[in-house]
């Protein structure tokens, strides 16, 4: 008798080979031995094209170790498969390029995408890299325009490039509803009874030789570098309590000079009533 042995696993393996054909037809993948590779479609128009309407995830386990996480990495080089070379300050390393469907089709044009770039010709030694971040004006196509850079040293550029010493510059208007700076002194010291007030005299003839206040930048300065808002809050406050010593002299001198005059008042009026009674005796 026949062994049936050699016709189940004929059968088994026509089996697998069905269920493995319906699933790639029905997720209509495309995996050929050479050219573009289609997860999801199968008429891919690159060298990883995936479609779909569900989420794609990434798993990655990395045991105790919390910082290795599941990453996508971007490699570019200069030159050429066979004979790559190093790339150089400006080029870009990877970018993430968003698009969207245009009513009839999908933009051939980036809407908005994020860039790594290299920060200086790389070395084995040395290679700094910032991120940029691109969007697209309303009412344009294909004009996408740098917004947002972060620098290799960690500074932020928005509407710059160029951020000099600070952490953040920005090119244009900042809205907030609160911004708090942080102080590590303040000019109660006007208060301390060794503070050394300018006489409104000396404060007088300062003005007329400076053109300005004392310990208050100059519009030349002011124009050419800018302010500190901390450091010119606190030299505001310090004019502002220098002021109020003014005035609270000011206030002191005008209560004796009220007095003495009361005072004046007073005699003059006695004087008169001494006068009239003189005269009628």
């Amino acid at each position: 008798m026949t062994s049936l042995k050699p016709i189940k696993q004929i059968v088994l393996l026509l089996l697998l080979l069905l269920v493995s054909t319906s699933i790639c037809k029905s997720q209509s993948n495309h995996f050929p031995s050479s050219g573009f590779v289609g997860v999801g479609t199968s008429s891919p128009n690159s060298q990883l094209h995936i479609s779909g309407n569900t989420l794609n995830y990434m798993d990655r386990y990395v045991g105790s170790n919390g910082f290795i996480a599941a990453a996508f990495r971007y490699r570019t080089a200069r030159g050429s498969f066979n004979s790559p070379s190093a790339n150089l300050s400006g080029d870009w390393l990877g970018s993430l390029n968003f698009t969207g469907y245009a009513g009839s089709s999908f933009s051939n044009y980036t809407a908005a995408a994020i860039v790594g770039y290299a920060a200086e010709d790389f070395t084995t030694s040395s290679q700094g890299t910032g991120i940029s971040f691109w969007t697209s004006p309303l009412g344009t196509i294909g004009s996408v325009t740098e917004r947002m850079r972060i620098l290799p040293n960690g500074n932020i550029g928005i509407g710059t490039t160029t951020t000099g010493s600070h952490k953040l510059a920005v090119n244009g208007s900042i809205g907030a509803r609160e911004i708090k700076v942080e102080m590590t002194s303040w000019p109660d010291f006007v208060f301390g009874k060794t503070y050394n007030l300018m006489s409104l005299e000396e404060l007088e003839a300062f003005i007329e030789l400076e053109g300005h206040l004392p310990n208050i930048p100059k519009e030349d300065d002011v124009i050419n570098s800018g302010i500190e808002l901390g450091d010119m809050n606190k030299r505001l406050l310090q004019k502002i309590e220098e002021l109020t010593l003014h005035m609270i002299q000011q206030n002191k001198e005008l209560i004796k000079v009220n007095k003495e005059l009361a005072e004046l008042k007073t005699k003059l009026a006695t004087m008169n009533e001494n006068k009239i009674r003189t005269s009628r005796n």
